[in-house]
């Protein structure tokens, strides 16, 4: 069997997801969670009957390709488990997957919340009587939306999500989307607990590792950028002072609004204080994860360069709503074009918006320079600015007196 399997360093491009319709039930007592995923797909060539497609640490209980509304599901002949590669083969008669097919793939699951900060994870959060609980969030950034459910995980094959999640109905749930519908339901499990199954608004096309769901119980202020709604979430001893984030937030939607001529598209930004994150900030659609030292700030008693960081934090992850999210690089090999972007934006609206910060002397001493002296680098050369690209950058963006060359 091992013999005849693809590479799979990258996915097979014999079939592509349009569509993936997420249904989770989540047991944050038992870290737990009960999982169904309908991905619609086409096939762009003629298979041998094999679908390829991540899954990571999922006890899959069946898979099955239903060909149109009024047939009957195929059971999968076999599920190919390939670990090494966080991959699965579902099989199939070879004459069913065929050139142009558009078909559902059908697939039922259970997963356990990590206690690494990777993936679907526990994440404590504080309730409104100061008592710690445990929670949940995702960070699937940059390969591990595989280990929540079954997807074709490369940040090419972009896909509309409808997410539902299922959770104790004292609970909150955020994800990309508003919450669309919410109904009360039965466990699947225990009879006795209450439970509210949210239904969020259907997605744009997008990546599979900017899909994000939060559980738990938080505060927050909200404010209006033209149509768009910006919360800032926060633990609810702390709701004021996220005000000051929620005013950068505002004004750096407003400017990225301005400056690119393209509205951000989706009708909500949350911007959410993680008690536990991998890394400062995530740039989830829609729904921006931070590490609590992030967003939670009292200006008062704040110095200069913590107000700056956090302003700066805030513009980087929110020019990523363009640079990354609308527009998003083939594989992993071109992030620097995601970040290079919106490290340099981050100073660009920084600039604009809180011109004392004078971020772009940070952006020569703590960015530009650094990255001059990385061994193996493109070579660069710094080169006097002619007066005609200052006068195109303006004088501001042209204050070293100096450019990069490649």
């Amino acid at each position: 069997m091992k013999e005849s399997l693809p590479d799979l360093t990258r996915l097979p491009n014999d079939v592509t997801p349009k569509r993936y319709e997420l249904k989770l039930e989540v047991d944050l007592l038992k870290q737990c969670y009960k999982g169904r995923v309908n991905i619609r797909i086409h096939v762009q060539k003629d298979t041998d009957g094999t679908i390829w497609l991540h899954s990571k640490n999922l006890d899959i209980s069946s898979a099955h390709l239903q060909l149109s509304h009024f047939a009957l599901p195929i059971e999968a002949q076999e599920i190919i488990h390939v670990p090494e590669k966080s991959c699965i083969g579902l099989s199939f008669p070879p004459q069913t997957v065929k050139k142009n097919l558009r078909a559902w793939l059908l697939m039922s699951f259970d997963g356990r919340l990590s206690q690494n900060l990777e993936g679907f994870f526990c994440n404590p959060y504080t309730d409104e009587d100061g008592n710690v609980r445990i929670g949940a969030a995702t960070m699937f950034a940059a390969t591990e939306a595989r280990s929540c459910f079954p997807c074709f995980d490369e940040p090419h094959l972009k896909a509309i999500f409808a997410i539902e999640v299922t959770v104790d109905s004292d609970l909150m749930v955020i994800s990309n989307m508003p919450v669309m519908d919410s109904e009360a339901v039965a466990s699947s499990s225990d009879q006795t607990r209450k439970k509210r199954r949210d239904i969020f608004e259907w997605t744009k096309e997008m990546s599979t590792y900017l899909v994000c769901i939060v559980i738990g119980k938080y505060d927050f202020v909200q404010t209006k950028a033209n149509k768009t709604k910006i919360r800032i979430y926060t633990p609810f001893a702390q709701r004021e002072q996220g005000r000051y984030s929620l005013q950068v937030a505002k004004k750096c939607l407003e400017f990225f609004n301005s400056y690119f001529g393209k509205n951000y598209p989706l009708p909500k930004l949350d911007l959410v204080a993680l008690r536990r994150l991998s890394v400062g900030a995530m740039e989830n659609w829609g729904l921006i994860t931070c590490r609590e030292n992030a967003l939670i700030v009292d200006p008062q008693d704040a110095s200069p360069s913590t107000l700056r960081r956090i302003a700066t934090l805030i513009a980087h992850e929110i020019s990523h709503q363009w640079f990354g999210n609308l527009v998003t690089m083939t594989f992993w090999d071109c992030l620097y074009l995601n970040e290079g972007f919106a490290t340099f934006m981050q100073y660009l609206a920084i600039d604009s918006i809180y011109p004392e910060f004078d971020v772009f002397n940070e952006f020569s001493t703590e960015t530009f320079v650094p990255v001059s002296f990385i061994p193996g680098s493109r070579p660069i050369y710094l080169v006097k600015l002619s007066k005609e690209l200052v006068s195109i950058l303006g004088p501001r963006y042209g204050c070293f007196g100096e450019f990069a060359r490649y």
